[in-house]
């Protein structure tokens, strides 16, 4: 994904080493902050989602009461 947001910039490096090293000395252009922060944001929102959904479906989805077999 960050690829696709480097790539997709007019004029800018699409190399990620370039534009870690640009981030890391405060030379990054500000939309690529943004739009670095905006994929990182939606990676982290979807994963908080696919828990909580794991944490509500969990308890429902398996059988109340699961068979006991009897030993002989």
């Amino acid at each position: 994904m960050a690829n696709g947001v480097l790539a997709s910039r007019p004029g800018g490096a699409s190399d990620p080493d370039s534009e870690s090293r640009a981030l890391g000395t405060g030379t990054a252009p500000e939309a690529t902050r943004r739009a670095i922060t905006e994929a990182v944001h939606a990676v982290y929102f979807r994963a908080a989602g696919a828990a909580a959904l794991a944490l509500v479906a969990l308890p429902v989805l398996p059988p109340r009461r699961f068979p006991v077999l009897d030993s002989p």
